[in-house]
């Protein structure tokens, strides 16, 4: 479940943002505080007789609103309920990424029972068609016996492809579920070559 959450891309989408949002709560409540400019200056001058050949600056700038208080408060309120959103949406996401990898794992366990199963019906059809040929050979069954067997044990084998397939779809849903996308667009790549 960890590396679903840490592979995830919505879920990096989100974390970074409640990073942000964070900074943004922050700088609001930075505002209350004062700012302090400092510039420096140094001029020089060559060939006019009416300005000083050098003169130098320094100046400092204290800025402070001590009574910005309201709107810097209504403003750190709403960074810090934007924050609370998407904290709560982290929380959803979560949820749902874990209710997602635990129907993918069930899925996939279910498809990979689905194959066991498609393999006795496999050996089962077989064994039934072997028999329907002994007992045509002895002259206990019919041509339309053997035909019948033959038939089913096709249906089985196509059925255990079947079981294949959903085995295949399973494991890439939950790779999909656990944010293994590179894995996922390789296999669609390499199918719209075929």
């Amino acid at each position: 479940m960890a590396r679903a959450l840490a592979r995830r891309r919505d879920m990096a989408a989100l974390v970074a943002r409640i990073r942000s949002a964070e900074l943004a709560v922050r700088r609001a409540g930075a505002r209350r505080l004062p700012t302090l400019d400092a510039v420096a200056e140094a001029r020089y001058n060559k060939g006019n007789p009416f300005l000083p050949e050098h003169e130098n600056r320094i100046s400092a700038e204290i800025r402070w609103r001590p009574f910005a208080g309201g709107t810097i408060a209504a403003r750190e309120g709403e960074a810090e309920a934007r924050l609370s959103a998407l904290r709560a949406r982290r929380i959803t996401l979560r949820r749902d990424i874990k209710i997602q990898v635990g129907r993918a794992l069930r899925r996939l366990e279910h498809a990979r029972d689905g194959i066991e199963l498609a393999r006795v019906g496999v050996n089962s059809a077989e064994a039934t068609r072997d028999t329907r040929a002994a007992q045509l050979a002895g002259g206990r069954a019919r041509m339309d016996d053997l035909l019948e067997a033959e038939a089913t044990l096709a249906e089985r084998r196509a059925e255990a492809r079947i079981a294949r397939l959903r085995t295949m779809s399973a494991w890439i849903a939950l790779q999909g579920a656990v944010g293994n996308d590179d894995i996922i667009a390789t296999l669609s790549r390499t199918a719209d070559r075929r």
